[in-house]
C-alpha cells in the first residue's frame, strides 16, 4: 500500500503507538521513511528491544519497550496492572514484538502474547503467517497457533475460513477436493518461508472467527472453541 501511494507521487507515513503512549511512539517522516517499518521514535520518546539476541547486526526480536514524556502514570485504580506494564525504570512493556532495524526504524512482526515458541527455540509470529494465508483466494480470514505433538515437539497449525462463492474454479465441488486444493495452496506458502514456519496442519470452516467489537479476533476463546469441537468429535488438529 505505502509502495503504491509512494509511486503516484503521495506520501505515506506509518505510525505506531497505543493509548498508554498518548497515543504515538513512532512514526515515519520525509527524512526516514522505511517502507514496512512505523518510522523512527517521536522527538523525547526511546525505543528499546528486549531481547537475549547479542549477535551485532542480527534482527535482535523482542518486546517493544517505549520511554518518554507521553507514557501514560498508570491504568485507575489497578496497581497490578500498572506494575506489570510499567517498570521502575519507567520502560513500558507494549506487549508488542518487534524489531530496530539500522535506521533506528521501529519493524513490529506480532504480539508477545500469540508468539509461538518452537522447541528448538525458534519463534513464530501468527500475525505473518496469517497474512500470508489470508491471501488465498476464497480464504477470508484464519488463525494459526503452534500445537504440542506427541514427540513433545510444536507443530504450527491453522484454522481457515473459507468463502466457497469466492473460491477459483479449480478448487473442486466436494469437502475432500477442496481440503486437497487447501493443502497446496499452503505447500505453496511454506516453501516462501523457513522450514520452522511451516504450517503442518490445519482445518476448514465456513464460519467465522470469535471477535471483539472491533474485529479483532478473539485468540484465547477461539482456541477454546476449536479444541471443544475438537473433543466433541473424539478428534485431535492432526486427525
Amino acid at each position: 500500500v505505502v509502495r503504491f501511494f509512494d509511486g503516484i507521487g503521495i506520501d505515506f507515513f506509518c505510525g505506531y503507538g497505543l493509548t498508554e503512549t498518548s497515543p504515538v511512539a513512532c512514526c515515519g517522516n520525509k527524512f526516514v521513511n522505511a517502507f514496512g517499518s512505523v518510522g523512527q521514535p517521536i522527538p523525547d520518546v526511546e525505543i528499546a528491544i528486549d531481547t537475549q539476541e547479542t549477535e551485532p547486526g542480527a534482527q535482535a526480536f523482542g518486546e517493544i519497550l517505549i520511554k518518554g514524556p507521553n507514557i501514560m502514570l498508570g491504568y485507575f485504580q489497578n496497581p497490578e496492572d500498572t506494575a506489570e506494564a510499567l517498570g521502575a525504570d519507567g520502560w513500558f512493556r507494549s506487549g508488542d514484538i518487534g524489531y530496530l532495524d539500522r535506521k533506528g526504524c521501529l519493524h513490529i512482526t506480532g504480539r508477545k502474547k500469540s508468539m509461538i515458541v518452537l522447541t528448538n527455540g525458534k519463534k513464530a509470529f501468527p500475525e505473518e503467517i496469517e497474512f500470508l494465508l489470508d491471501r488465498i483466494p476464497g480464504v477470508s480470514e484464519s488463525i494459526v497457533w503452534g500445537d504440542q505433538s506427541s514427540r513433545e515437539a510444536v507443530d504450527i497449525c491453522a484454522k481457515l475460513v473459507i468463502r466457497r462463492e469466492d473460491l477459483p474454479a479449480g478448487a473442486g465441488d466436494t469437502d475432500e477436493a477442496l481440503a486437497d486444493w487447501a493443502a497446496a495452496e499452503i505447500r505453496e506458502i511454506n516453501k516462501r518461508m523457513p522450514a520452522y514456519k511451516s504450517v503442518k496442519y490445519f482445518l476448514l470452516t465456513e464460519e467465522d472467527l470469535v471477535k471483539t467489537t472491533t474485529l479483532k479476533i478473539r485468540r484465547p476463546q477461539e482456541m477454546e472453541k476449536i479444541h471443544a469441537w475438537l473433543d466433541e468429535k473424539g478428534l485431535t488438529v492432526k486427525t
